[in-house]
């Protein structure tokens, strides 16, 4: 991870409790109330003037059912599940994309299909023919917000075949994956 600040109105702490205190749209009060505290000194960890102390700051980690280490900065992980974390740690994949996976693979023949689409080869050219249809779309846009600007109405054809032929080739891609994928796992039956 980069450098975390601490301290402060920036200060990882103060910013990921005001994100959390976002989500359940949390009051004050209420947080106050849980952990032992006063509204007002809620409201000085939020800002990143006070920081609490070790046993104030567990109840705030139990209350919002949150990893330490997520409110520390050390992990972007919320989830207090290891194997998640770890997980998450090692790939870069969101907790949500994990979870996705989880649901996914929930039955033997599930795991296969998705084993068989994530060692394919064709899934790692999936991906770059994304990657690169996204950037001939952002060049596209960049481009037509360019010549609107200009008072000019029409997208030059080769900005627009750059992306158009980038996006045919990602569906070929995925269209091939999907039957490589049906043939090995149709095969096993």
């Amino acid at each position: 991870m980069d450098k975390v600040i601490i301290t402060g109105h920036d200060g990882i702490f103060a910013v990921r409790l005001r994100k959390l205190m976002e989500e359940p749209k949390t009051t004050q009060q209420e947080l106050a109330s849980n952990v032992g505290v006063t509204r007002q000194a809620i409201s000085q960890y939020m800002d990143g003037s006070v920081q609490p102390n070790i046993e104030k700051f567990y109840k705030i980690v139990d209350y919002f059912k949150v990893s330490a280490d997520y409110l520390l900065g050390k992990t972007n992980v919320k989830t207090l599940d290891t194997d998640i974390q770890a997980i998450s740690d090692k790939t870069g994949l969101s907790e949500e994309a994990i979870g996705n996976i989880k649901v996914t693979a929930n039955t033997p023949e599930r795991k296969d299909i998705l084993n068989q689409f994530l060692k394919s080869a064709q899934f790692n050219k999936l991906i770059l023919d994304i990657e690169y249809a996204g950037k001939d779309y952002i060049l596209a846009q960049e481009e037509k917000n360019t010549m609107e600007n200009a008072a000019v109405q029409i997208l030059p054809n080769a900005v627009v075949d750059g992306y158009e032929i980038k996006l045919w080739i990602a569906n070929k891609t995925a269209s091939e994956l999907i039957s490589y994928v049906i043939r090995c796992y149709t095969s096993k039956k």
